[in-house]
């Protein structure tokens, strides 16, 4: 479970990326990034800004 203001990430290397599953949980205030493209789930596509 993953705790309230808490996200669960995962890399896109699956064997060699270290995330939520070896460092757990990541608080949301510790994430830096910005989104430009949601693209899951598949009826909520869309891009954002430019």
């Amino acid at each position: 479970m993953v705790p309230e203001g808490h996200l669960f990430v995962l890399g896109d290397n699956r064997r060699g990326s270290s995330d939520s599953r070896h460092i757990g949980a990541i608080p949301i205030e510790k994430v830096v990034g910005t989104t430009r493209i949601i693209y899951f789930p598949i009826k909520d596509i869309k891009v954002i800004g430019k």
